[in-house]
């Protein structure tokens, strides 16, 4: 699943889940019984084996749209590669946000990646409009628009990645061989538009609207 989904599975199934099914620490497989491993795989649209009938309070889950979750994965997949968020940003930014007063202004001094990961993460929100709520909690950090016509500009023409987001939402065999194409100017090859698609499918556009993107990305590279 991409993160999002995964995130909506472990808050939608509750703490039991949490702690018997997912945390390192404290999971224990073989204590939770298989009707209760039935019950969760057919919440989140498994088919289980057995029988696991839908009630008025067994329902299956309502996943956030699987081409909003796929072009999320673009942010997080961007975000750990290009500025090592779980291991090195994170916990920067967690001693930041413990600080107050004029010890922030100076903690930033010291650690200039952290405001060029604001920097990009606001870009990013700005970029993909329909993304924002599912990236930031708080309404007044949403991004704000000069106008509805730009505002709808932007949301028709998502997902917009810049050239380093395309390189994690395509893979490296892949961005590269379209790197290389666009560079002599060659038209790409059938396998490449076939896995191209695949991908467009995935992010929920047309290929033609992909290749595009892609043409846009790279000559503002």
């Amino acid at each position: 699943m991409p993160i999002v989904h995964k995130r909506e599975v472990a808050e939608h199934l509750g703490e039991l889940f949490q702690m018997a099914f997912l945390n390192r620490e404290t999971r224990s497989y073989d204590s939770i019984p298989p009707e209760m491993l039935q019950v969760w795989l057919k919440i989140i649209g498994g088919d289980p084996p057995g029988e696991v009938h839908y009630t008025e309070t067994l329902t299956p889950m309502e996943f956030a749209p699987p081409e909003v979750a796929w072009r999320l994965e673009v942010f997080y997949d961007t975000r750990n590669e290009y500025f090592d968020y779980n291991e090195a940003l994170w916990p920067i930014q967690s001693t930041y946000f413990k600080l107050e007063g004029a010890a922030r202004p100076a903690f930033l001094r010291e650690h200039p990646e952290l405001k060029r990961y604001w920097d990009w993460r606001r870009d990013f929100m700005y970029r993909n409009p329909d993304l924002a709520i599912y990236l930031e909690d708080d309404p007044d950090r949403i991004p704000k628009y000069p106008s509805a016509a730009e505002y709808e500009e932007l949301r028709e023409a998502q997902p917009t990645f810049v050239w380093a987001e395309w390189y994690m939402a395509l893979g490296p065999p892949l961005f590269r061989l379209v790197e290389d194409r666009l560079a002599a100017g060659l038209p790409l090859s059938e396998a490449a538009e076939d896995m191209l698609e695949e991908k467009a499918i995935v992010l929920g556009i047309t290929l033609e609207e992909l290749l595009g993107r892609l043409n846009v990305a790279y000559e503002n590279r």
